[in-house]
């Protein structure tokens, strides 16, 4: 649903009531939004289609004779919640191999959100998170044989 012409011209054009708007947008809207992204990893029909896109990505790798290394994020805001939807793309891609995995879960499970993400309404990570899972890529890219072979 479009805002109202005012809404819009201010929420663009005023920092403030560009907050202010999406502080009273985003009340009471989390609680339904992570059901649904629950639901649609426990639904057979659209995880099998996001399975396939997977595999997708997979074929793509390996006809690109690329190493593919998958990072995967759990919500920054409920890293321990997150496990219902992360759980099922690391193990697809340990169990079918084609990828290096990197699972954030373990470098930020057990702190605070506010030490991991850009603010309370941006749940993107901070710096310090992206420098955290920087390093972690780093340490996986250097596993993969084509890289410790060169050392």
């Amino acid at each position: 649903k479009k805002a109202s012409p005012p809404i819009d011209f201010c929420s663009r054009n005023s920092f403030f009531f560009n907050w202010l708007y999406w502080r009273a947008a985003s009340f009471g809207v989390g609680t339904k939004y992570w059901d649904y992204l629950l639901h649609c990893y426990t639904d057979p029909k659209i995880w099998g289609r996001h399975v396939q896109e997977l595999s997708w990505v997979i074929f793509a790798a390996k006809q690109q004779q690329a190493d593919l290394c998958v990072v995967v994020w759990p919500n920054l805001h409920r890293v321990k919640d997150s496990s219902p939807m992360t759980d099922p793309v690391v193990n697809y891609f340990r169990e079918v191999g084609g990828a290096t995995v990197v699972d954030v879960r373990a470098a930020v499970e057990g702190q605070p959100a506010r030490e991991l993400v850009v603010n309370s309404l941006d749940g993107h990570p901070n710096p310090q998170t992206h420098q955290r899972v920087a390093e972690l890529i780093m340490e996986a890219i250097a596993e993969l044989p084509i890289v410790a072979e060169s050392r």
